[in-house]
């Protein structure tokens, strides 16, 4: 569903604390999607982020069919996403 995204607060590490822009992992590698994110929050909150995609499954369907699964997918990839940005992180 485009247009539905969810942003998790990462604790900051040392590294991350100096840096201008706040970071936005989109759970895809999509441009589009990527490009939309970033242009949504920077219209939302007057600033410039960092936005980053990563590789995540959504565990559902190609096409999925349905709000309530297109939800699913959505929530699945945000959660992965959030996972894989730990991973990458802590070594």
């Amino acid at each position: 569903m485009p247009g539905l995204f969810y942003v998790y607060e990462f604790s900051k590490r040392v590294n991350f604390q100096d840096a201008e822009k706040q970071l936005i992992i989109v759970g895809s590698k999509n441009p589009v999607k990527i490009s939309c994110t970033e242009s949504a929050f920077s219209e939302a909150f007057s600033k410039s982020f960092l936005v980053n995609g990563v590789n995540t499954s959504s565990g559902v369907s190609d096409q999925p069919v349905g709000s309530e699964e297109t939800l699913k997918g959505a929530k699945n990839r945000a959660t992965n996403a959030k996972k894989h940005f730990l991973k990458q992180i802590s070594g």
